[in-house]
């Protein structure tokens, strides 16, 4: 004989805990690209010369300085080379330790107070030895 009530199929229990994953994945994803969004380091922009040339101002190069470092191998470039690359230096009194000097923009984080340089060093034969990016 048959019983007229019929048991939970498996496939009922799973669909909604499988959705629920669904809707945590998706979420947190989103979570984290608004915070990285939201924090500077996003969007991150290709290298291009002649931008981070024309926009000394605007915070680019901040969204620069990752693939330039990336991309472009400074190390053994010379003098010369970084400038027609980056144009001239920055002229400031901060980080006098450095030979060349880049201002960024504004520092990327949640709290923006500070501002953020690339530095490079040279060697004797007037080739990068050493370069980084800081914050004043």
């Amino acid at each position: 004989m048959r019983s007229s009530v019929s048991e939970p199929q498996a496939q009922g229990v799973m669909t909604p805990l499988w959705l629920a994953g669904a809707v945590t994945a998706i979420f947190i994803t989103g979570a984290g690209l608004g915070s990285a969004w939201m924090t500077g380091y996003l969007p991150v922009r290709a290298f291009n010369s002649e931008v981070w040339k024309a926009e000394r101002e605007t915070g680019t190069r901040v969204n620069m300085v990752n693939a330039l470092i990336g991309d472009v191998w400074l190390k053994e470039m010379t003098r010369g080379e970084i400038i027609d690359l980056l144009g001239q230096p920055t002229e400031t009194t901060y980080f006098g330790d450095w030979d060349f000097v880049y201002e960024l923009g504004m520092e990327r984080g949640l709290f923006r107070i500070d501002r953020e340089w690339l530095v490079l060093d040279f060697g004797p034969d007037d080739r990068v030895v050493a370069w980084a990016v800081v914050s004043d």
